[in-house]
């Protein structure tokens, strides 16, 4: 290795093209830096959740103990597995002032540092001693306008009207509460099991007489094992502790691992958000070499008479393309340092769609490894693309034969000049630099096949979420507690279109308790989402949502179930349909329940069924409704379930998505285009000299064009339906809806057509510029 040489060309190739070289560090840099910055957002992204988890050290088991049953709360918390507990009593106040609303607070002593521990977000933590301080759910803050430093006025229900909460209980019949708002708290328990607030020891102290009872937070020992022995303790604690009377509606102790309920929410989301950004983050890399590699391709390319020079001096070719790539060195520190710098900035960047709302530290947080890490990479990557291009440059030679192998195409194109010429010309050696055909047909059909994944991905989605019926038809008003007075006078309220009386209740169902619902009609008809099947219609039939029929699949015999009845004794149920029902509350997921026939409900429920109502309100008349309603009646909108309005935090990004992926079929085409044209150039050139006429050369180069577009067009679209397809699938089955898909037929096959043309218009405007190309090759000859 001539180092002087090197050095001395390595100088010569720096100051006399110094100005380019930095643009092209640059612009490296900024496109490798917004794949740092993507990088950087999907692990933001898809830790999210998990560090909430782990910030507000969230427990493996969660069971209710309502009343004055403290001997059954010390058995729970001294079940085989368990290693630590808190046991916060919990009450239930209803608002002195506005809308006919409830809320719930939980309090007591004892309570771990490491065991339900919310993530501040605003204000402060209640001080122990204040009995009316409380850190108040980020949730209900946020609907109901409350604020650090606000104050909640309510009174307290007694124990004995909370265990009547769904039959009815007349006025609270607590003590009057004033709580003062000092924080606002994140965790993603809120609104289930936590209640809404968090208040103190001495709230405890003050207000023990009214409470409910209490909610028990278990930590259990590691690994399947502990969790299976405290399963089966408690499952045997509960039917050896029935409710007592005045606790029947209530039902038996329940056990709820979060990790069965709140994640199955969180992760399809995470699983589309991950692949995602995953695309974006590919298709920019690949976008960012494509322009990189042009660059450089054209820069030595302008060199060659220095090239020629250098070789007559005895410099070889591995001399020429080191020294090449030397002088790339300040370029590569150029994209280098851009890279880490955007890959630190993008810190700024939260978590994207419904996951934002699990970040357990919003603001700046920066990832230094990814951005350090890939700020050297890129660097490195820079000068590996101009040690590469420079080499191929050196070894670039004429094209050889032109003339075409005899195939059993032959005789389809022979009497078309044009496009014989054409077809050869496009999948042929050629003779430029640049990618070989195949490379790029594959490439753009990938990046084709990733655009029509994510369009037939977002218009499923988008017609699951504009669609209430397919997930449940949420009514536009819920009654809770509905009294047969109530309804009476509902049902002939002109402002209603439609409303059903709905029991809702516990069964035992192939052996495990699950929530059970029916519905009776009274005036007008609602829709319910029926995917497959009907409603049942005798006692001894019932519908599944999706999620409870895939979990309960193994058990059934000729689609048959069996439930356990009160009694004891059992029954075989006849499964008709797959029913995607409404959600109760936060705590229930969608697809998980069960619907009966009234008389079936009544005969297998485990605890007696409450009554509510679902209302339909004529178009026009809802505010109005909702108004005469609220002031008197416990009521809730419209509510949709929260695997829908997750889901509904796709949209931008898929939105985003959809930007990144056209931009990449438009630069994938158009580089592939640019390639085909310069590796065609020679032969073209021949072509013009055998007496081409110019509209024969144009249709030469379309016929090349279409030759690199079609074959992408036919492997790709039809991939990207069926990866769209399976990937809605999993996401829509995952959230208790069902999996069909919505075929993107009309943009798919727009979009296809506006590639095509683009594949004839381009080759058409280059022409003039490729007429002066031909002609000096044919002068070159």
């Amino acid at each position: 290795m001539q180092w002087g040489a090197v050095l001395a060309v390595a100088k010569a190739e720096w100051l006399s093209r110094w100005r380019g070289s930095l643009a092209i560090g640059l612009t490296f840099g900024l496109i490798g830096g917004c794949v740092l910055a993507i990088i950087t957002v999907t692990q933001r992204t898809d830790s999210a959740f998990p560090r909430l988890v782990a910030a507000v050290h969230r427990p493996d088991a969660v069971t209710h103990v309502v009343g004055a049953q403290d001997a059954l709360l010390q058995q729970v918390e001294s079940l085989p597995g368990v290693e630590e507990s808190w046991a916060p009593h919990i009450w239930v106040g209803r608002l002195d002032s506005g809308p006919l609303t409830y809320l719930s607070v939980m309090a007591g002593p004892g309570h771990p540092a490491d065991l339900v521990r919310p993530v501040l977000l605003k204000g402060r933590e209640p001080r122990e001693g204040s009995p009316h301080e409380v850190l108040l759910s980020e949730d209900y803050a946020r609907a109901s306008g409350v604020s650090a430093g606000s104050t909640i006025d309510m009174t307290l229900l007694t124990g004995q009207q909370v265990a009547r909460f769904g039959v009815g209980f007349g006025k609270p019949a607590g003590p009057r509460v004033t709580l003062h708002v000092v924080g606002i708290g994140r965790m993603p328990l809120w609104g289930s099991d936590a209640g809404t607030a968090i208040a103190t020891p001495a709230f405890a102290d003050r207000y023990v007489s009214s409470s409910a009872g209490h909610v028990s937070f278990l930590r259990l020992a590691p690994g399947d094992e502990p969790r299976r022995d405290f399963d089966r303790a408690f499952t045997a604690l509960a039917a050896a502790n029935p409710a007592p009377p005045e606790l029947a509606e209530l039902g038996p102790p329940q056990v709820r691992y979060p990790t069965a309920t709140e994640d199955p929410l969180v992760t399809p989301v995470r699983r589309v958000l991950v692949a995602g950004l995953t695309m974006s983050a590919g298709v920019t890399a690949v976008a960012a070499l494509l322009i990189t590699t042009q660059a450089l391709n054209r820069r030595h390319a302008q060199s060659l008479t220095a090239h020629r020079v250098e070789a007559a001096l005895g410099m070889t070719r591995l001399e020429r393309a080191v020294a090449r790539t030397a002088a790339a060195l300040p370029g590569a520190a150029v994209a280098g340092s851009t890279s880490t710098a955007t890959g630190l900035a993008a810190g700024l960047l939260e978590p994207l769609g419904a996951l934002r709302a699990f970040e357990p530290t919003p603001g700046y947080l920066p990832n230094s490894g990814i951005a350090l890490i890939g700020g050297t990479s890129i660097a490195l990557i820079h000068l590996a693309l101009s040690g590469a291009t420079a080499a191929a440059v050196l070894r670039s030679a004429p094209a050889g034969n032109a003339t075409p192998r005899r195939g059993p195409w032959l005789p389809l194109v022979r009497r078309s000049p044009a496009l014989l010429a054409g077809l050869r010309m496009a999948w042929g050696p050629g003779q430029g630099r640049g990618t070989g055909m195949a490379t790029q047909v594959l490439g753009l059909a990938v990046v084709v096949t990733l655009s029509v994944a994510v369009s037939t991905f977002s218009t499923s989605l988008d017609r699951l979420v504009s669609t209430p019926s397919r997930y449940g038809a949420p009514a536009d008003i819920s009654l809770m507690d509905a009294k047969a007075p109530d309804v009476a006078r509902l049902a002939t309220d002109a402002r209603v279109a439609a409303i059903d009386v709905v029991s809702i209740g516990e069964v035992v169902l192939g052996g495990e308790m699950v929530r059970a619902y029916a519905y009776r009609p009274v005036s007008g008809a609602r829709e319910v989402t029926i995917i497959s099947g009907r409603r049942p219609a005798a006692a001894d039939e019932v519908a599944l949502g999706p999620r409870l029929a895939d979990r309960l699949q193994a058990r059934k015999r000729d689609g048959r179930l069996v439930v356990t009845l009160p009694g004891g004794s059992t029954a075989t149920l006849r499964v008709v349909g797959v029913i995607t029902n409404q959600p109760t509350d936060a705590s229930e997921r969608l697809g998980a329940s069960a619907v009966f026939s009234p008389s079936g409900l009544d005969r297998a429920a485990v605890t007696p069924p409450r009554q509510d109502a679902r209302i339909t309100a004529q178009p026009g008349r809802l505010e109005a409704l909702r108004a005469s309603m609220e002031r008197s009646l416990e009521i809730y909108g419209a509510e949709t379930p929260r695997e829908i309005t997750t889901l509904d935090g796709l949209r931008p990004l898929l939105g985003f998505l959809t930007g990144v992926m056209a931009s990449g079929v438009v630069v994938t085409v158009t580089h592939s285009l640019w390639q085909t044209r310069r590796r065609s150039r020679r032969a073209t050139a021949v072509a013009r000299a055998l007496g081409f006429t110019p509209v024969r050369v144009g249709a030469l180069r379309v016929t090349m064009a279409a030759a690199l577009v079609a074959p992408a067009l036919a492997l790709g679209v039809p991939v990207g339906l069926g990866l769209g397809r399976l990937v809605w699938w999993e996401v829509a089955t995952a959230s208790g809806v069902e999996g069909d898909v919505l075929l993107p037929g009309a943009w798919v096959a727009a979009a296809a057509a506006a590639v095509l043309v683009a594949s004839i218009v381009l080759p058409i405007a280059w022409t003039r510029r490729e007429d002066r190309a031909v002609a000096a090759e044919l002068r070159a000859e």
